[in-house]
């Protein structure tokens, strides 16, 4: 990437930062039977590398080298489009979820069932196993609703001390917290 060209078995061998040898997972060298390094770049980001091995008749020649550059040019400009495909997908599906729960929201005055819908949807963007809605009183956590896909202990209507747990901090601090196994 900081050279932003092709770079031959010779080239880098001789810059500084490979002047050892790169050991693959079998401990052989891992440019054996490599020659030309060629990175994918579309508007300065990597997008990946292309590797070749030694050329079957001859040392790969400037013409070469230029026709590499070219088509590794073109493969980019591909993987960058297929990204973007798979981001606005993405994006689009995240909207539907969000719109969908909208929908869901204003669809019943029963909590529980609300709430089982709505992490229907975002179950299908999130993977999640369990969660809950939580009212903050005083000193307690009263669970309002619970969604679990796996045993919980944890029942609606049950009170919890709110003193010393992450849902306190987060009620104190109005930020959010995204650590595993949080109470």
């Amino acid at each position: 990437r900081r050279e932003k060209k092709l770079l031959t078995r010779a080239r880098l061998a001789s810059l500084p930062d490979f002047k050892r040898p790169l050991k693959g997972n079998d401990g052989k060298t891992s440019l054996d039977g490599i020659n030309v390094l060629a990175p994918l770049i579309r508007r300065n980001r990597l997008m990946g590398i292309l590797v070749l091995g030694e050329k079957r008749s001859e040392e790969y020649s400037p013409e070469d080298y230029s026709l590499i550059q070219s088509v590794t040019d073109r493969v980019a400009v591909s993987m960058e489009k297929e990204y973007l495909r798979e981001q606005i997908g993405q994006q689009r599906e995240e909207l539907s979820v969000i719109n969908r729960s909208s929908s869901i929201m204003a669809s019943s005055l029963d909590i529980q069932q609300i709430f089982d819908s709505f992490i229907k949807e975002l179950r299908k963007i999130v993977n999640i196993d369990w969660a809950a809605i939580t009212l903050i009183t005083d000193r307690d956590l009263c669970l309002l609703a619970v969604s679990s896909e796996i045993s919980s202990t944890w029942k609606v209507g049950q009170q919890i001390p709110a003193k010393g747990t992450a849902t306190e901090w987060v009620a104190k601090h109005h930020k959010t917290i995204v650590e595993p196994d949080l109470i």
